[in-house]
C-alpha cells in the first residue's frame, strides 16, 4: 500500500527523532570500513594460503582465514540485529556434533549457510563503499551549507564558499542554512532507505 504524501512528509521531517534512524546511519557509515577490512583480510589470507599450501605453511593460514570468515559473518549478524533491527538467528555452527577435524571441516564447507555468509561478507565491500560514500558525501554537504552562515556574512561579514557558491549576503546565508537543514534531512532519509536495502540483503543471505 502506497503511503500518502502527508505520511511521507511526516516520515521525512521526523527522521531525526526516530531512534532507528541513528542506528541505520551508523550501520551505513560502518559498512565501507568493515567491508574493506573483510575483503582485504580474506583475499590476502586466501591467496597467500593457497599459494603456500603445498609447502605446508599455507594450511594454518587458510584455517585462520576460514575462521575469520565465520567471525566476520557472525559480527554482521550482530550488527544487523542491533543496528538494523533484523530478527536474525545467531551464526550457525554446522561442525557441532561432528567428530573428527576433517569431518568438521566437511560439515562446515557443505553447509549452505557457510557460502551465504561468504557472499554477504564479500558484497559488503563494494556495496558498503557505495552506500557509505553516498551518505558521507551528502552529510558533508549538509554540514558545509549549515555552518557557512556562521563563517560568512552573519559573523565575520566576509564571504563564505560552499564549492563554487560564494555566500556574501545575509539572504544567501539564510538560503544556505535552509539548504543545509534540508540536505541533512535528505541524508538521514537516504540512510534509512539504504538500511532497508541492507535488511533485505541480510535476510536473503
Amino acid at each position: 500500500m502506497t503511503a500518502s504524501p502527508g505520511a511521507l512528509l511526516r516520515r521525512f521531517l521526523g527522521a531525526p527523532l526516530s531512534r532507528s534512524t541513528w542506528g541505520n546511519l551508523l550501520y551505513v557509515l560502518l559498512a565501507f570500513p568493515l567491508g574493506l577490512l573483510y575483503f582485504v583480510f580474506l583475499v590476502i589470507g586466501g591467496s597467500v594460503g593457497m599459494g603456500t599450501a603445498l609447502f605446508g605453511v599455507g594450511v594454518p593460514l587458510l584455517l585462520v582465514t576460514v575462521g575469520a570468515w565465520w567471525v566476520f559473518a557472525a559480527l554482521e549478524r550482530g550488527l544487523a540485529r542491533s543496528l538494523l533491527g533484523v530478527d536474525l538467528p545467531f551464526a550457525p555452527r554446522p561442525w557441532e556434533g561432528v567428530a573428527g577435524p576433517l569431518a568438521r571441516l566437511g560439515a562446515h564447507f557443505t553447509a549452505e549457510s557457510t557460502w551465504r555468509d561468504l557472499a554477504f561478507v564479500l558484497l559488503k565491500f563494494p556495496l558498503g563503499m557505495a552506500s557509505s560514500m553516498a551518505v558521507a558525501t551528502s552529510g558533508s554537504l549538509g554540514v558545509a551549507l549549515l555552518v557557512s552562515p556562521a563563517l560568512g556574512p552573519w559573523s565575520t561579514g566576509r564571504a563564505a564558499y560552499v564549492g563554487a557558491w560564494r555566500i556574501d549576503h545575509g539572504w544567501e546565508a539564510a538560503v544556505s542554512l535552509l539548504a543545509g537543514l534540508l540536505t541533512l534531512l535528505l541524508t538521514l532519509t537516504l540512510a534509512n532507505a539504504l538500511a532497508a536495502l541492507w535488511r533485505l540483503l541480510a535476510r536473503a543471505l
